[in-house]
């Protein structure tokens, strides 16, 4: 049961395990079943010695945590958030929520807005041959032309928006491609890592893996 004397290579998470309740590291420790004789790993919390602990009242309620299965565990959340390039690009919330592709939006927007604004342009154009027919007066010419200028305005502030957010789309859809790519290509390294190459890349990502409920 003591954790001197245990090989360095059989416990993924050494050193990153914290527990929960107590919130400090925990020890890399074996135990065996007297009745198969079965040798399992675990990782325990520094305060289930009563020493440690400094009093009774201290003494840590978690109970152990399997080594194999924890390991097995972050190992593979890791794995995931790796090859999973929706996750490196938050900002694609709208995509895996089921939304409706962003880039065909304000394509649609972009194109409603390019009509709108040359509707504004034949309307001034029909007034200003309403004025020169003299079917209207220049107070209500100069008064509806204020008004065409004004919505022609907003139309056009709302069009450049929308250009330059299509940009940073199309930025972004090139981000996305290079880390599909990305992924596509690890995946297979990722999976023939041996056990140090595991253990250096979660320590690369890993701050601490902090356990609480363990059952």
């Amino acid at each position: 049961m003591s954790p001197r004397g245990v090989t360095p290579d059989a416990w993924l998470l050494r050193g990153l395990v914290q527990c929960g309740n107590c919130h400090v590291s925990c020890n890399c420790a074996t135990g065996y079943t007297r009745k198969s004789g079965t040798v399992y790993r675990y990782y325990e919390c520094r305060n289930h010695d009563l020493l440690r602990a400094g009093s009774p009242e201290r003494l840590c309620p978690e109970r152990n945590i399997r080594a194999n299965e924890l390991d097995q565990y972050v190992f593979e959340q890791v794995r995931q958030a790796l090859l999973d390039p929706q996750q490196l690009l938050a900002a694609e919330r709208a995509l895996l929520a089921g939304a409706p592709d962003e880039n065909e939006l304000v394509a649609a927007q972009l194109k409603r807005l390019d009509s709108a604004i040359d509707a504004k342009e034949r309307e001034r154009a029909r007034l200003l041959d309403a004025y020169q027919a003299g079917l209207i007066e220049l107070a209500e010419l100069t008064r509806r032309t204020a008004v065409l200028t004004a919505r022609r305005g907003e139309l056009v502030r709302e069009q450049d928006t929308l250009t330059q957010h299509s940009a940073e789309l199309a930025t972004q859809n090139r981000l996305r491609r290079r880390l599909t790519g990305f992924t596509e290509r690890i995946a297979a390294s990722l999976d023939g890592l041996d056990f140090d190459g595991r253990q250096r890349l979660l320590r690369l990502v890993v701050e601490k893996v902090r356990v609480t409920g363990w059952c």
